[in-house]
């Protein structure tokens, strides 16, 4: 009796341990595609330490292929197939992986139609992307791709608003860090952060992102940091502020066509408020390459502010500036006020702490 109990035992135990490795298998399959290919799975822009994989691929046979499930906390991930190298940098969809994700199938003419199964990819497509097509009028999946590299302000209270209903969502969570480490800090960011549900803050991203907002290199209140830079001479020093009472940090280049359509109303603003106290510095992150364009950009245009040169955005990089141009202000002290602001949040603040100065 003893012996069958314990034959009967193994029997349910293996059974049980089958059916766990099962499960840790995503069956997938293309839509309209049969080639034998490799499909690419990759962070874009967070960094390596937030994932348990960070980048993975798997063979595609005959349209199928799989994945292994490993997936302690969900993953948000990127993809492209290795024959689209050189075409394109990215598909426009992305794929929410959890431990409860068991098939994946993939459109391959309309890719951001592609269905992944699991709790977190569901709440994207039947809870995240209908209040997004609600609030923010974006119903399709790649313009919602190309807004997390935006600085739309509208999606960043859209994601506040959401993690606020829904605060064990890792779909906000991941999109938050995209945000961040795409546009830096922001104090509605902080914010949205702290909103979430303590099983969620005990997850390693929410403890890897907490820990990047606390120490932002930019951020409202702290000191602008110290950053080696290029003079217009070819000199390497360390940056130093000029005196000012509000100071303007300009990021750019010399082939952004924004970057240089703003100077007019930069120089505008320099010529009316400059007697006043308003000092303009422009860092570049020209290459190499056009260090003569950039030279050139500011002769021609006759831009009397002081510049200097970030060879490539090296230490630009640092600071998650990511999008130009890019303005950051200053106070007397050299410590940030604004982390981002644009031109007419720029000329309120000129009018109210500089005019009859």
């Amino acid at each position: 009796m003893i012996m069958k109990s314990l034959l009967l035992f193994m029997t349910m135990h293996i059974s049980l341990y089958c059916l766990s490795q099962e499960k840790t298998t995503i069956e997938g399959s293309f839509v309209d595609y049969k080639k034998n290919d490799t499909l690419l799975f990759f962070s874009e822009g967070i960094p390596e330490s937030y994932y348990e994989r960070n980048n993975f691929k798997t063979n595609i046979n005959d349209g199928l292929f799989t994945l292994d499930n490993n997936f302690k906390y969900p993953q948000l991930y990127f993809s492209l197939l290795a024959s689209d190298r050189g075409k394109m940098f990215i598909r426009p969809k992305l794929f929410f992986f959890d431990n409860n994700t068991k098939n994946i199938k993939i459109n391959y003419n309309v890719w951001q139609a592609s269905t992944v199964d699991g709790h977190t990819a569901s709440e994207y497509e039947k809870s995240f992307k209908l209040q997004a097509a609600k609030r923010l009028g974006v119903f399709d999946e790649d313009y919602l791709t190309n807004l997390l590299y935006q600085d739309f302000n509208k999606l960043d209270t859209f994601l506040y608003g959401y993690t606020k209903e829904n605060n064990k969502s890792f779909v906000s969570l991941w999109i938050l860090a995209q945000r961040f480490h795409f546009l830096g800090y922001s104090n509605l960011g902080q914010s949205t952060l702290s909103l979430f549900d303590q099983s969620v803050k005990k997850s390693p991203i929410w403890s890897k992102l907490n820990y990047d907002f606390e120490n932002a290199p930019i951020k409202e209140g702290n000191d602008f940091p110290k950053i080696s830079v290029e003079t217009l001479d070819g000199n390497n020093v360390s940056f130093v502020l000029p005196k000012g009472k509000l100071i303007l940090i300009d990021f750019w280049f010399s082939f952004c066509k924004p970057c240089i359509e703003s100077i007019p109303k930069l120089k505008s603003l320099y010529d009316t408020y400059a007697p006043h106290g308003f000092e303009i510095v422009g860092i570049s992150i020209d290459p190499e390459t056009t260090k003569n364009k950039w030279k050139a950009v500011i002769e021609e245009m006759n831009i009397s502010w002081q510049h200097f040169l970030d060879v490539e955005g090296v230490e630009t990089k640092k600071l998650k500036v990511n999008q130009f141009p890019r303005y950051l202000l200053l106070d007397e002290n050299g410590k940030i006020l604004q982390t981002d602001v644009n031109l007419s949040k720029l000329e309120y603040f000129l009018k109210k702490d500089l005019s009859g100065r």
